[in-house]
């Protein structure tokens, strides 16, 4: 019994209650998002100079997806933003 209160008095802890936990290390804030525009995308792809059916390959989607998105005729998710920054970073750099 005596154990069990000095536990209690040591870490905090009252009828049962777990002590509050700190996180083990500080999150990274996530990158924004944003809307890109059809214009973007496409002075992007033309920067790296890619094809539409080039860029189709890296993202995993056909290459009409990509001519739709382009023209607006498909909203564009919000994520590749995202994957762009990704593939201009890691995939584009290596292959120069």
């Amino acid at each position: 019994m005596l154990k069990a209160y000095l536990k209690r008095e040591k870490y905090g802890i009252m009828y049962g209650m777990s002590p509050a936990r700190k996180p083990k290390r500080k999150l990274k804030k996530p990158p924004a998002l944003r809307q890109l525009t059809p214009e973007e995308l496409k002075e992007w792809r033309i920067k790296h100079d890619l094809s539409q059916g080039e860029l189709a390959t890296l993202l995993g989607v056909k290459q009409q997806t990509v001519s739709c998105w382009e023209t607006g005729a498909r909203k564009i998710p919000l994520y590749l933003s995202l994957l762009l920054d990704y593939l201009e970073k890691k995939v584009l750099n290596e292959q120069e």
